[in-house]
């Protein structure tokens, strides 16, 4: 029987009595929300501590070569402990708590119902409720203190999910990245900035000031200056990874926060200086992220562009973040993946920054070889990979101090000419 269809009865027999028992009911329904946040607050300390442990445990696997060459072994091995420790005593903590707020729902249940039978008893003796109507009342009040035990048990068990999922809940309830929709034409134009200032959020002064700078088709674009002067700031907002700028980037006179967010990102290949390999074979990051069709011959042409052929197959395993790969290797395959990709620019952040000058030397034949038709920009300290560049921005302080050649800007920049310098002498101390 349905607690709707039970008080129905109920009314129909005592309106005083039925009043008490909804009323009663009600408030030991109402006494699951406290418990429940109680159930809440626990479960998120205990998954917040979880989720540090696990953090740790993979930063440590990460870096297990550094931890050995330094024997730092017991120290991270103790803390480690430490924390398993405070997860323990934790968990035991949360235990109790949950073993507490159970059973205490299905105390103030029976309190409850105790209650109510002590106000039918009480009506009995003074002549106002017959036994049988009494006994009507125990017999219905079964009925529901069931469904209102298991309403109150719900919503704690409730509570607790919630409180372990709180942070990914976080993550979800953050807006999607906005993408106004307007299509980009099918053939490449120049990409401009101008005017183009940016501050991060909570910051007091901007980070770029009023940049106006040009990337032309056909043509490698070097970005150079001292750590901080806002270079890999601004590969993140001709990407579209950060948002929120004053001025304008435009393509072929189209603003970037107008165009669709998939199609813009298309425009672009992107080499890091970090190790952006997946586990798995060559093949399976050569294929990352293409959505069009590519034969094995195409895979094996980029391998060849990127002069990784035959040095590495197709089946090669890379290892989880590409560990099984040299350096050199990695920065390669990445310039395949690119190869592969076929964006009308291609971007190198540092990308040969931790090579040996012959793993250099393969990687800006691979440039060569990938940069014909597309727009080039490479961020880079070492001389050799911006030297060869058709047209070079020195950035410091968030602007533009100078744009030209190498040697125009020589003749032009102190700070460049000192910036060169800077990595010529330890050359000629040797």
């Amino acid at each position: 029987m349905t607690v709707a269809a039970s008080l129905g009865i109920l009314l129909s027999l005592d309106v005083k009595m039925t009043l008490v028992i909804v009323l009663t009911f009600a408030l030991i329904a109402s006494s699951a929300f406290p418990l429940g946040k109680i159930n809440e607050h626990f479960a998120y300390q205990n998954q917040a501590k979880l989720s540090r442990v696990s953090a740790d445990l993979d930063e440590n696997l990460a870096n297990i070569k550094l931890i050995k060459l330094t024997n730092a072994q017991a120290g991270v091995l103790q803390k480690f402990r430490g924390d398993l420790q405070d997860l323990f005593a934790l968990s035991r903590k949360t235990d109790a708590v949950f073993s507490v707020t159970g059973p205490l729902q299905t105390v103030l249940t029976l309190a409850g119902f105790l209650l109510i039978l002590l106000y039918g008893s009480q009506r009995l003796a003074n002549g106002s409720l017959s036994l049988g109507m009494l006994s009507s009342f125990i017999m219905y009040m079964f009925g529901i203190i069931s469904p209102i035990n298991n309403l109150g048990n719900f919503y704690m068990s409730y509570a607790e999910a919630r409180g372990s999922l709180k942070a990914i809940s976080e993550i979800l309830a953050q807006p999607d990245e906005a993408d106004p929709g307007q299509e980009l034409p099918k053939k490449a134009a120049d990409l401009k900035v101008r005017d183009l200032t940016f501050a991060y959020p909570g910051s007091q002064s901007p980070i770029l000031r009023d940049l106006s700078l040009d990337f032309k088709e056909g043509a490698k674009t070097a970005l150079v200056g001292p750590s901080g002067a806002g270079k890999t700031t601004l590969i993140n907002l001709l990407t579209r990874l950060e948002a929120g700028y004053q001025g304008q980037i435009l393509l072929g006179g189209l603003e970037a926060r107008n165009c669709s967010l998939p199609a813009w990102r298309d425009l672009f290949s992107v080499v890091a200086q970090d190790n952006n390999i997946f586990a798995g074979t060559v093949a399976d990051n050569l294929l990352f992220g293409l959505e069009k069709s590519v034969s094995r011959s195409d895979m094996i042409q980029a391998l060849q562009v990127a002069n990784l052929w035959p040095e590495l197959d197709l089946g090669t395993q890379t290892g989880e973040g590409g560990w099984k790969l040299s350096l050199g290797q990695s920065q390669r395959l990445q310039l395949a993946r690119a190869y592969l990709r076929d964006a009308p620019c291609l971007i190198l952040d540092e990308a040969t920054a931790n090579l040996d000058p012959e793993s250099e030397a393969k990687v800006s034949q691979a440039v060569d070889r990938i940069a014909r038709e597309k727009i080039v920009i490479i961020i880079a300290h070492r001389l050799s990979t911006i030297t060869n560049a058709d047209k070079i921005y020195f950035l410091d302080e968030g602007q533009v101090q100078a744009a030209g050649r190498h040697e125009e800007l020589l003749k032009q920049l102190p700070k460049y000419r000192a910036y060169v310098e800077d990595q010529l002498w330890p050359l000629e101390s040797r």
